[in-house]
């Protein structure tokens, strides 16, 4: 059985949220999930339940930028200090280059992209991350049952 990994998007509109799941869930293979939060602070709360007890790997995080209570780049710098290994993306219009050049500089941003998207290009940003994520978790997987046999 392959390992459940999921996405979560974090836009204030529900519109965008929508179509940007249904996107991803038609492009994506059956055991990534794609789960949705309309605000930094469901996001928050959600990524701190899945810290307690998941049995999924949050392998991306993608976030707008401009939302009424928090910037999408100060969410993604809170979301960082809970899963540090997760990639991130920010989408949006609205930007300020120097808010990005400072996510960019503090986490290691995976991808910038903008709204509106090219879901061809989008497709291939958020499968990049996850394929990017799922190596890592693998490679680490592996050292761990390497060094377990040799204790």
């Amino acid at each position: 059985m392959e390992t459940p990994f999921v996405i979560l998007l974090v836009d204030d509109d529900t519109f965008i949220l929508e179509v940007l799941r249904i996107q991803l869930e038609r492009a994506l293979p059956e055991h990534i999930t794609v789960e949705r939060a309309l605000s930094p602070r469901e996001a928050i709360e959600m990524l701190e339940d899945w810290k307690k007890d998941s049995f999924q790997e949050l392998a991306l995080i993608v976030s707008d930028y401009l939302m009424p209570e928090m910037l999408g780049s100060d969410f993604l710098l809170k979301a960082n200090e809970l899963f540090p290994k997760a990639r991130k993306m920010m989408l949006t219009g609205q930007a300020e280059m120097e808010n990005v050049l400072r996510v960019l500089h503090e986490m290691s941003l995976f991808r910038y992209l903008s709204k509106p998207w090219e879901p061809a290009m989008m497709n291939k940003a958020v499968l990049a991350a996850v394929e990017d994520f799922i190596h890592y978790y693998q490679m680490e997987k592996k050292l761990e049952e390497c060094l377990s046999k040799s204790v």
